[in-house]
């Protein structure tokens, strides 16, 4: 296909192709199976070095957008087809102080939590209560695999959004919990830490279960501000 690149700013030139590529994938100008230019043609248009579109082009690839064909050139892959996936790196670009990080999560979970009040179900609540009792058994362990633990409180995170029955928060929480996933795993490597978390699970399903959104508003952002402490940008 016949692709128009813009100029682009001189400064931070590979930040600049890398952006400038990813906009043409967001805008569907770029589509699965299209095949890009030439690392010299996209150069050319942009009024960058080729050093500089080769390294933008290496970190799409390393993120799954672009899919390198020996003798054949490259070509956009199938992760430029998900665009909660796309939603993720142009949050990545974005986030520059842990702060934002913890807002954009808090007000995530402030909402979903908002609609579960008046929707989750008695069954439901059980089912996350055994997750939740999942990860409190790991903390009475002597040792623990910390792997183990964090992906222990992902599925308890996830499974809350997925009581929601939305599909478009459910992969949203998704690419929320791999921002976050580094942050969860310094929270509960630290035991304060890791008390702090299992408390949460208690109180929030707590607050739940009571059909109470004052107290677990109030536990979502009590947590959050334990959390923040641990966050690494």
């Amino acid at each position: 296909m016949a692709l128009t690149l813009n100029q682009i700013d001189r400064a931070h030139i590979s930040d600049a192709v890398l952006k400038e590529l990813l906009d043409q994938l967001i805008s569907g100008a770029l589509k699965v199976g299209d095949r890009l230019p030439s690392d010299a043609e996209i150069a050319e248009q942009i009024g960058a070095g080729r050093n500089s579109v080769r390294e933008a082009m290496k970190v799409l690839q390393v993120l799954g957008f672009v899919e390198r064909r020996q003798g054949d050139g490259s070509y956009v892959s199938a992760g430029g087809s998900n665009a909660f996936e796309i939603l993720l790196f142009a949050l990545i670009a974005r986030i520059q102080e842990p702060h934002e990080l913890v807002e954009l999560r808090k007000v995530f979970e402030v909402g979903v939590v908002e609609l579960l009040i008046s929707r989750i179900s008695d069954n439901r609540i059980k089912e996350l209560e055994i997750l939740s009792d999942k990860i409190e058994k790991l903390q009475d362990e002597d040792s623990f695999s910390i792997d183990e633990a964090v992906q222990c409180d992902i599925d308890f995170h996830m499974a809350i959004v997925e009581s929601t029955g939305n599909q478009a928060l459910m992969a949203l929480a998704n690419v929320i919990m791999r921002l976050v996933k580094s942050s969860m795993r310094n929270h509960l490597s630290d035991r304060e830490g890791f008390s702090d978390a299992v408390r949460g699970h208690k109180e929030t399903l707590k607050a739940l279960k009571d059909r109470d959104r004052k107290s677990a508003i109030e536990e979502i952002n009590r947590s959050f501000d334990i959390w923040q402490k641990f966050i690494r940008i």
